[in-house]
């Protein structure tokens, strides 16, 4: 990894500068910078694993941190070092290589929750952690998506029990969010407005996936 305090405050002004830019489209991710609601884990190697242990630690103290807090807005993004994937579907593969290592980095991180299959071919299914679904957010360089073109490989993860503490808040906040994509890019992100709520893991990376995509996600 570069030097550490190097690399942080790279990684600190590039999230600054990508949120603050004009009707970026995600207001959880603007509240959160602001709110300073958003945490940071620095990584290396993508889809190696070789950090599994590390984010394992790192995402248990966010979600006793956002069980005590309730923060509506806390998000942790995972970001890496080196050379970032060379396309969209090279950057897919190695964020779901990352998570499958991150899921068997110990039996207490296999646990799935119930509301989720854990079936990566059921469209039900949704990365767990530890007991805990998590809606993950892909970002890359290479992302076709300018809301999610960002100078380091990284994942943000937010669990799916936040979402729900939103309650009648959560369909306005979608509904800000795709008036905002349309500004920000010109159109609304086609996976968001083709699977929404019903295909939660095909959105992840943020390419635009095929309807027979097959999720590259191994538990075992």
């Amino acid at each position: 990894m570069p030097l550490l305090k190097d690399f942080a405050a790279s990684v600190n002004t590039a999230i600054a500068d990508l949120l603050n830019q004009k009707d970026y489209p995600c207001v959880a991710a603007v509240a959160a910078l602001h709110d300073a609601q958003l945490r940071v884990g620095l990584y290396s190697g993508l889809g190696s694993g070789v950090s599994s242990k590390k984010l394992a630690s790192d995402l248990t103290r966010f979600k006793a941190e956002q069980t005590v807090t309730k923060l509506p807005y806390l998000s942790f993004w995972a970001v890496f070092d080196g050379v970032a994937p060379a396309s969209e579907k090279a950057y897919e593969e190695a964020m779901w290589s990352e998570l499958s290592l991150l899921s068997k980095s110990s039996p207490e991180a296999a646990r799935w929750d119930p509301k989720f299959s854990s079936d990566p071919a059921d469209k039900n299914f949704c990365f767990c952690f530890a007991g805990d679904a998590y809606f993950i957010v892909g970002m890359h360089p290479k992302s076709s998506r300018r809301a999610r073109r960002f100078p380091f490989p990284s994942m943000i993860f937010n669990l799916f029990e936040q979402f729900e503490t939103l309650g009648d808040g959560y369909e306005p906040m979608v509904k800000t969010n795709r008036q905002r994509d349309r500004l920000f890019q010109g159109d609304v992100n086609p996976m968001v407005k083709r699977w929404a709520d019903r295909w939660e893991s095909i959105q992840f990376s943020g390419r635009e996936n095929p309807p027979d995509w097959e999720c590259p996600f191994h538990r075992s």
